[in-house]
């Protein structure tokens, strides 16, 4: 899973980023994903002040099916500096395929951070794409649009006397910004020997419009995961007139049992346009108490025709690739080691396995080169690539 550990100073930013990246197909489907995380480190608040800070942020991901997802984050964070602040992110995905090689997408969000020293912030922003697929690719061009606003109450100092005197009163002031421009880049995702191992590399390059200023962000990406751990970095640069500067960050995750993980990640970042915060350095670690439930749904498994029965205490996985020579199951039971399937005669690959109760992931393995997994059936991304289907005994 991508490294989601972000202090709530950068809560609105860090949400177009995550909201951009749901222009590659959705990480999950059919589960709702929910995640609770702790984590403590140095931080840079709005103002521009870096201290400790400890944040706790919890946040769910919905994912009915596979052409939408829906998440919602909040968080918390205590800076040394005595500031509080109290955020939250609600986004939305769709994508809808056109064809075997095309599709549309279109990403949102809207985020507020309440902080103690009376300042709000707050932002939207939308991204509609025209996608591109082949093989492990995928390229998109599109436009974002996006509007903030930062709004503090100030001291109101009225006469009194010669000088004037202090009264205690407050007034807000409100400053709105908006942008909009071109967005393009693209995603490659690559396949290891097994199916929990996966990486990916990208680009992103966005032209915002803002009122007298073109403000141009490069940033690429690459990750990295394999069995328990994954690894995440990212480099980016801004171009402005008013403003040049690089920027980047990296992270680590591993995972310490199926529902909890430990992460650490260390970056900087540029000021918000669109809300006015400050740009920054942050360096953290923390732990992550996760947990992944299917929607209860009709599967449409393959039918098995033409094979014996299954036996008592066995379960039975099975994929359509009626042109495959050579088919092979892995899951979280045997250490994503493959052991072949068996083909059925109507083109139907199949395996029994033995599993006691709890819920598994999956995959299979075509020809000894791509891994796959059953459609219709409920399945996640481990964020890197890589997929698995979900298998629950009961």
């Amino acid at each position: 899973m991508p490294f989601r550990m972000r202090f709530s100073h950068v809560l609105a930013a860090v949400s177009f980023a995550a909201s951009s990246l749901a222009l590659v197909p959705p990480a999950l489907t059919q589960v709702v994903r929910g995640n609770v995380a702790l984590s403590g480190g140095i931080a840079t608040d709005q103002r521009g002040v870096r201290s400790s800070a400890v944040t706790l942020a919890p946040s769910v991901l919905l994912a009915p099916d596979p052409r939408f997802i829906a998440g919602l984050a909040l968080s918390g964070t205590q800076f040394g500096s005595d500031v509080r602040a109290v955020g939250g992110t609600a986004s939305l995905g769709a994508r809808l395929p056109l064809g075997s090689i095309f599709a549309l997408g279109a990403s949102a969000s809207g985020a507020m951070t309440q902080t103690s020293f009376n300042a709000t912030y707050s932002s939207a922003d939308l991204t509609p794409t025209l996608e591109a697929t082949v093989s492990a690719l995928t390229l998109y061009a599109g436009a974002h649009v996006a509007r903030g606003s930062t709004s503090q109450q100030l001291p109101v100092r009225t006469p009194g006397g010669v000088f004037g005197t202090p009264v205690g009163a407050t007034r807000d002031t409100v400053v709105s910004r908006s942008s909009a421009g071109p967005v393009f880049g693209g995603v490659l995702r690559i396949s290891g020997a097994r199916a929990d191992q996966s990486g990916s590399v990208g680009y992103r390059e966005e032209h915002a419009r803002l009122p007298g200023v073109v403000v141009t962000d490069r940033v690429a990406t690459g990750s990295l995961a394999s069995g328990s751990m994954s690894f995440a970095v990212s480099a980016g640069l801004r171009d402005a007139p008013d403003e040049k500067i690089g920027y980047g960050s990296a992270s680590a995750t591993i995972a310490v049992g199926s529902m909890l993980s430990l992460q650490g990640a260390a970056g900087t970042y540029p000021m918000s346009r669109i809300t006015g915060t400050l740009g920054g350095r942050f360096a953290s670690i923390g732990v992550v108490l996760q947990g992944t439930r299917r929607i209860e749904s009709s599967d449409r498994a393959p039918q098995v025709r033409g094979a014996p029965p299954v036996s008592t205490g066995m379960t039975r996985l099975a994929i359509s690739a009626p042109s495959a020579a050579r088919v092979e199951v892995a899951g979280d039971w045997n250490g994503w080691t493959p052991s072949p399937a068996r083909r059925s005669p109507d083109g139907i690959w199949y395996a029994d396995v033995k599993l006691r109760q709890g819920e598994y992931r999956y995959a299979f393995k075509i020809d000894g080169q791509r891994w796959r997994v059953p459609e219709g059936i409920a399945s996640l991304d481990d964020g890197f690539g890589g997929r698995s289907a979900l298998v629950t005994v009961r």
